[in-house]
């Protein structure tokens, strides 16, 4: 922002410059420009995929967090003994 400027005359030149901000709705197309957004959506592809790939498999109409059982061998360290 403009130093010694008061916020009036700071919005009245904002206000100024958005009539010619959005006469021409072509994008600029620098190179630089095309480079950041090619591996913004590269990063972004993979954060998605990566994302995917670490996602919780969770079994089809059962209730999240319903017990698996292994072997009968885990199944007889699991027995609770009343006396």
């Amino acid at each position: 922002m403009a130093a010694g400027a008061n916020l009036g005359e700071k919005l009245f030149g904002m206000v100024k410059t958005i009539g010619p901000v959005f006469q021409s709705y072509a994008p600029g197309l620098g190179l630089l420009d095309l480079a950041v957004g090619v591996a913004g959506a590269v990063i972004l592809y993979f954060v998605v995929q990566s994302k995917i790939k670490k996602a919780r498999k969770f079994r089809r109409d059962m209730e999240y967090g319903s017990a698996r059982w292994g072997t009968e061998a885990d199944k007889g360290n699991m027995e609770v003994h009343i006396s």
